[in-house]
């Protein structure tokens, strides 16, 4: 709690497997080298704060005792609360949140009853076009998960009855609360009623909204290299084409773009053999009506066509890709060229080369380069020499062979960096390090992140447990609705958005700092925040809390909403700080 007595999204308990606990896994891979106690101390800091909860007997208003759970947000931004529930039965479960008004005149904070904001202070909008929300139980997938990775399934809560799977005690519940962009400044009420087997918890919550909105979109780049459509996975959960391709695959892109993901490499399996044999893309209406859907309604920024194997035999007696590339990316400029999506393309066709295969390289995307040279080129791996940047634009840094000096020298003659850390997706890695990918984009001046699965489900995540066949889930930020196929977010997709949308508080900074609106000492003491936290990104253990995280957000929230009055929307609404 705070010297008001408010509690804070901070270091309560902290989320470990099913339960609040701080147990922590060193484990004999030994990715920690320190002691175990300090280590489980580390670990569990790394994690989501857990908020406990007591069902008891049911009331309608919080005992007089406790105080408001406090969450400083700006317009426009998604926050996820983690909850344990003690006394509470998974397949009975029913959650209210219930407006009850502005802080304002007669507002009495010892009174545990809190008076509703007059209709006049509604704006002509109900507080549901305020707030937007989604509650989740948190689950082990699968059930019999060790202790040495990370719960992160997410199961809406309308779907717990249906799901066969086992909710650890006590439960973990998720509440996503979203502020649209239209949401007034100032503090507002809630109370969470938390009901089951008859109990009921209830909690007092308040929403304090700054008087800034962060924006829709990144100003960089967020590549998913591919949404996976394998028949195969798909079938586990009685998903045929038509209803894959109908309805789960446009409903999987739009959840893409909900977490600001805005580039799409292959999510269609088109026959790249038939199409540079000459075949025309446009002989494929499913996926030409899917990529309408990609480019003109979910305004992906970026596309990526599939790639044509064979990259590594340039420079060799009858290269097949020298031979067949004309034709298939020449395909592909022209049905680009006819929709206006030339400058939205990227084209690879080489990952991770060694630099052995660099004189290679430059001949495939010089190839490229002159079939269409209007659509960007890309790669990723080690970073490398400068010269690559006469045939490529845009380079996906690997987190553990990242040269700052040759990557900016790399950026000088053309290069975009973009960021690529695999690592730090895993099941087996804390929610802090999928949030510190934003801060490590912010602190190195990267122009995209490179995603390179969402949904890779080589086996099913429902019954098997992760390892090497599914890459420890760095590929799977979505788990399948077991009945239906479509997808459910993860934990880690959660904090991943959670780092993003700090990313977006430290750009708005940058401009209010440049513009005088933030004073030069503020500035600076974020900026010196924002290196030592990111100081051991090459390490891939960095060593940041959430609290520490949650920390700036918090400083940089409060010296934005203060760089100027804040309009009364009405006599009882009152802006935090004032």
């Amino acid at each position: 709690m705070n010297q008001d007595g408010h509690h804070r999204i901070g270091p309560l308990r902290w989320l470990r497997m099913g339960a609040c606990a701080c147990i922590v896994w060193v484990g004999a891979l030994g990715l920690l080298s320190v002691p175990p106690a300090r280590a489980a101390g580390l670990r569990a800091a790394q994690m989501f704060p857990c908020i406990p909860l007591t069902l008891g007997s049911p009331r309608e208003h919080p005992a007089p005792e406790i105080h408001p759970l406090v969450v400083k947000t700006a317009r426009n931004e998604t926050h996820l609360l983690l909850f344990s529930l003690e006394q509470a039965e998974a397949r009975d479960i029913r959650v209210e949140l219930q407006w009850q008004g502005a802080q304002g005149r007669g507002w009495d904070r010892n009174r545990p009853v809190y008076r509703p904001a007059p209709p006049a202070c509604t704006l002509g909008l109900a507080p549901s076009s305020w707030l937007e929300t989604q509650v989740f139980l948190v689950c082990p997938l699968p059930a019999n998960l060790p202790d040495h990775f990370f719960t992160d399934g997410m199961v809406p809560l309308d779907s717990v009855p249906v799901v066969r799977t086992e909710f650890r005690q006590p439960l973990l519940m998720a509440l996503r609360l979203r502020t649209t962009p239209g949401h007034p400044p100032g503090r507002f009420r809630y109370h969470l009623l938390v009901h089951s087997n008859g109990l009921t918890s209830c909690l007092p919550l308040e929403v304090q909204v700054w008087n800034f909105a962060l924006p829709d979109e990144l100003d960089l780049d967020l590549m998913v290299s591919k949404w996976e459509t394998n028949p195969t996975w798909y079938a586990r959960y009685g998903v045929n084409h038509a209803t894959l391709f109908s309805s789960i695959l446009p409903a999987s892109l739009a959840a893409l773009r909900r977490y600001k993901i805005n580039g799409l490499g292959p999510f269609y399996p088109l026959p790249v053999a038939a199409i540079a044999k000459g075949t025309p893309i446009s002989a494929f209406p499913e996926f030409v009506e899917l990529l309408h859907q990609v480019t003109d309604v979910l305004n992906f920024r970026r596309i990526r066509p599939p790639r044509l194997e064979g990259a590594e035999t340039m420079g060799q007696p009858g290269s097949t890709f020298a031979a067949r590339a004309p034709v298939y990316y020449g395909q592909w400029r022209d049905f680009l060229l006819a929709r206006g999506l030339l400058d939205r393309a990227s084209i690879k066709v080489w990952d991770e080369p060694q630099p052995e295969d660099y004189a290679r390289v430059l001949q495939a995307y010089g190839l490229i380069k002159t079939i269409c040279p209007e659509c960007a080129t890309e790669s990723a791996g080690a970073t490398p020499p400068p010269e690559l940047a006469a045939a490529l634009n845009i380079w996906a840094h690997h987190l553990l062979a990242f040269d700052p000096a040759a990557a900016a020298a790399a950026a000088r003659q053309g290069m975009q960096p973009w960021l690529y850390a695999n690592r730090l997706h895993g099941i087996d890695h804390p929610p802090s390090h999928q949030r510190l990918i934003g801060w490590f984009l912010k602190q190195w001046q990267f122009s995209g992140y490179l995603l390179w699965a969402a949904n890779y489900w080589p086996t099913d995540p429902w019954t098997t447990l992760p390892g090497p066949a599914d890459a420890y889930r760095r590929g799977t930020f979505f788990y399948p609705d077991p009945a239906s196929g479509f997808p459910w977010p993860t934990l880690r997709l959660e904090a991943l958005l959670r780092g993003l949308e700090d990313y977006q508080y430290f750009s708005l900074l940058d401009s209010a700092c440049r513009e005088g609106q933030v004073s030069a000492a503020l500035c600076q003491q974020v900026k010196a925040r924002l290196e030592d936290l990111t100081a051991d990104m090459e390490s891939c253990q960095p060593a940041a809390t959430w609290a520490e995280l949650e920390e700036v957000r918090i400083m940089m929230g409060e010296a934005l909403h203060g760089r100027g009055k804040v309009a009364r929307v009405c006599p009882d609404f009152v802006a935090p700080g004032r």
